[in-house]
């Protein structure tokens, strides 16, 4: 309930608390009751222009993580662009790459990341590879030091950054400061630093990568869906200071490898996922659009996951397709 001073004078707020209305997000404002809904996008983009323009530098942080690279390889297919990735793990010199997965083999991380590199340099891209810290403001300077002398200046920023670690996702009551701290670090204190250290340079978009979560929660989604509804929100802000667009997806959950066999619990999950050629026709779209700024991707019905998991309103029978 975002309500002003005046309002919460009355007995407004009373009457939301106590009332029987099921509405998730309320606005009270002047006397008015605002309510959050969600419209369906239906838009024709033939012949809209990309975002994207060719030869011109992006930096992806999380580039080479499961959705960052996704979204990268598009942007090397579809121009002959400069990619800027970040990563936690550090990747050596492209001098030691042939010795390295030579002595490592194909399976370790380090040489999986190398074939990604290579990988988007085949599609036409100039990558380079980072290992900074978003959340360390001495090395993201360094970084875009680097990127300034090198690539020239940013013109678009795809924030894909984030903690998937399994041990973060842990019901409310067993989380504690530094498991949140964990979930935060990239997705809020990395996003204000790369927002402050960009500032008055010529960055054309901002796409940041939200969650579902943050309209339907989940279980061990707590500190998860907390972080992307702050970036939700950061967006929006941004929206209403300047004329720089920031887009923020919520996108819903996606599979980057074929379930293994004996997977079935994984394999229900998995009929709702976003398949990698499904995610990037979506953002592609998403790269052609003026507006809106906020873009939720759900493989079903919203409205019915709603009623069923946060309303509960399916049980009533009040909910249609």
């Amino acid at each position: 309930i975002d309500i002003d001073r005046e309002d919460a004078s009355t007995d407004k707020l009373p009457a939301e608390l106590l009332g029987t209305a099921r509405d998730l997000n309320v606005a009270i404002r002047r006397g008015r009751r605002w309510v959050r809904i969600y419209e369906r996008l239906t838009t024709d983009d033939a012949g809209k222009a990309t975002r994207v323009r060719k030869g011109a530098t992006y930096l992806v942080t999380g580039g080479l993580g499961g959705l960052g690279y996704v979204l990268a390889s598009h942007l090397a297919k579809t121009s002959a662009v400069k990619l800027v990735l970040t990563g936690r793990t550090p990747v050596p010199d492209r001098a030691q790459w042939d010795a390295w997965v030579k002595e490592k083999g194909d399976g370790d991380g380090v040489s999986r990341r190398i074939a990604k590199i290579r990988r988007l340099e085949s599609l036409g891209a100039t990558v380079m590879a980072d290992h900074a810290d978003v959340t360390k403001p001495e090395e993201i300077r360094r970084l875009l030091a680097e990127v300034g002398r090198s690539f020239g200046p940013i013109r678009g920023v795809i924030h894909a950054a984030g903690v998937l670690d399994p041990d973060t996702f842990q019901p409310v009551q067993d989380l504690d400061v530094a498991t949140c701290e964990r979930q935060f670090g990239p997705k809020i204190n990395g996003l204000y630093l790369l927002e402050r250290e960009l500032r008055g340079q010529p960055v054309e978009f901002w796409m940041l990568t939200s969650s579902l979560s943050t309209v339907l929660g989940g279980l061990g989604y707590c500190a998860y869906a907390a972080a992307n509804t702050f970036m939700d929100a950061f967006a929006s802000a941004q929206n209403q200071r300047g004329d720089i667009p920031w887009i923020t997806v919520n996108w819903d959950q996606w599979q980057f490898e074929e379930p293994g066999e004996g997977a079935s619990d994984k394999s229900n999950l998995a009929k709702l996922a976003i398949l990698p050629d499904e995610g990037t026709a979506v953002f592609d779209r998403l790269l052609r659009l003026n507006e809106p700024r906020r873009i939720i991707v759900s493989t079903a019905p919203l409205a019915t996951r709603l009623a069923r998991y946060i309303t509960h309103s399916h049980k009533r029978g009040t909910q249609s397709e």
